[in-house]
């Protein structure tokens, strides 16, 4: 899973300090961050949904905190126009799923599986314990609201 979602933030072309992050140390840092929240796990579903967010936030934690000690330092350091817009549009990205998890958990856990995971249709609805109609709904739904919430 690790794995995957870095290959995912690797394709969005994400900040340079989240390429540099090994699998390995994704796990480490999520687990941490599990461990901290002492959540009671309900069975390996609930396990797998709660690694999947918080790698994801660990990603994204990493990336704001990159992008705070960039713009403190020499302007001249400063990553390309284009690159700073990339990383900008992702963080709105993650922040708007974040939004979406507050407000429709099941949509969130869909789109993250398929949009960001990259896994198919199938192997989502498996993974997720779906019918594939019913991940479509959700991921159609869940398509709109994002879209929406990043006009």
């Amino acid at each position: 899973m690790a794995g995957r979602i870095l290959r995912s933030e690797q394709l969005l072309k994400s900040s340079k300090i989240n390429r540099e992050m090994s699998p390995t140390s994704l796990v480490a840092e999520s687990t941490l961050q599990l461990l901290a929240q002492r959540v009671t796990i309900q069975g390996d579903d609930h396990l797998q949904g709660l690694a999947n967010i918080s790698m994801q936030r660990v990603l994204s934690d990493r990336a704001r905190k990159g992008r705070a000690l960039k713009r403190s330092g020499d302007p001249r350091d400063l990553l390309k126009a284009e690159e700073v817009k990339s990383e900008v549009q992702e963080l709105a990205i993650m922040n708007a799923i974040e939004a979406l998890r507050a407000v429709r958990p099941r949509q969130a856990e869909v789109i993250t599986a398929v949009c960001l995971q990259e896994l198919s249709i199938e192997q989502a609805a498996k993974e997720l314990n779906m019918t594939v109609p019913t991940l479509n709904r959700d991921l159609r739904a869940a398509r709109e609201w994002l879209a929406k919430r990043l006009k």
